[in-house]
């Protein structure tokens, strides 16, 4: 049997060749989390976009990009092509449901084009694991319990593709109302949609003070003393699993919190924040609460209106100080300053 292993990022796929249970193994080296994304990711007006943020933001060189691009889609056509068998190896956070997504919107596009013959899809997702907690991921199971879960693996339905095609088109919309319409209607048919997409809500600027979940996660942190890069990811993503922030997004965080006219926090960087291929002296830089930031975390300023904002959340583009906000209270957006 032909048979295509698609998993998320490289640290799974390395254990899932050595599991042992035959096939091709492709690591799907994006996250979609971060950065510009649009409906037709292959585009190269999107590719470009996108290129550029990864090197501006986090170091890695535009060619490098472009090429795994090239050869991840390549690999993925051919499989559809061919009628292999593809599964998809998932998690239940944001970043594996928005890959999810984006490779059930491609594959049913390249079947509804005529491009491939009807698709062979596969699903392995789990949120937890027994004996770990907590639990981040597939990457902290061993070879041998990755294989144990390929005989539970589930056909992706009819209903399963479809819902990951809107899914996808939702969160790349400009509209975040999309996503909102999305965890309205029945998602059941991939079990762990529903809470990643409403977490991904969660990262727009609050009502109550400009901060998205993340960076009230990051400043609450640092003012309970944690001042050292390692340390302060692990306090401040460890609770929040939804979300499945990786290290280089995170120091991109601090970082836009530490500039612009009214920065939150204070960074002491000796040799540079982490990018790409060049770690940084981790544990030389610190942390610290600007005054500003010390308002906004206790309510007494308003992250958006000190600074304003340029950000980008799924397909949502955040400018200046008008903008879509979340309310934690009512649990849904709001569009205004």
């Amino acid at each position: 049997m032909v048979l295509l292993h698609i998993t998320n990022g490289d640290a799974v796929a390395e254990k899932l060749r050595e599991a042992g249970i035959g096939g091709t193994v492709l690591p799907w080296r994006e996250d979609y989390t971060e950065g510009p994304v649009a409906p037709l990711m292959e585009e190269p007006a999107i590719r470009q976009k996108r290129g550029a943020f990864l090197e501006e933001t986090y170091g890695i060189p535009q060619v490098l990009y472009a090429g795994a691009c090239d050869t991840q889609e390549a690999a993925l056509a051919h499989a559809a092509a061919q009628g292999e068998e593809i599964v998809l190896w998932m998690e239940h956070d944001l970043f594996d449901q928005t890959m999810q997504a984006c490779l059930l919107h491609r594959l049913a596009r390249l079947e509804a084009e005529g491009t491939a013959p009807p698709l062979r899809l596969q699903l392995v997702t789990i949120g937890s694991y027994p004996g770990i907690e907590p639990f981040h991921g597939l990457g902290q199971l061993t070879a041998q319990q990755l294989a144990e879960l390929y005989p539970g693996r589930r056909p992706v339905s009819a209903k399963a593709l479809a819902l990951g095609r809107q899914a996808w088109e939702a969160y790349a919309s400009p509209d975040p109302r999309s996503v909102e319409a999305l965890l309205q209607a029945d998602t059941a048919a991939l079990p762990f949609l529903r809470e990643a997409f409403a977490a991904h809500l969660s990262r727009f600027p609050s009502t109550a003070d400009g901060l998205g979940l993340i960076e009230r996660a990051a400043l609450q942190a640092v003012s309970a003393g944690i001042h050292h890069l390692p340390p302060l990811f692990a306090a401040a993503t460890n609770p929040l699993p939804l979300l499945g922030i990786g290290d280089l997004a995170f120091w991109a965080y601090l970082h836009r919190m530490s500039i612009g006219p009214a920065p939150l926090i204070r960074l002491s960087i000796p040799d540079g924040l982490p990018r790409y291929e060049n770690p940084g002296l981790l544990r030389g830089i610190t942390a610290h609460l600007t005054p500003d930031g010390q308002d906004v975390l206790a309510g007494k300023a308003d992250y958006v209106k000190l600074g304003g904002v340029d950000r980008l959340l799924g397909g949502v583009h955040l400018a200046g100080t008008v903008m879509w906000r979340w309310n934690p209270d009512s649990q849904r957006l709001v569009k205004g300053g």
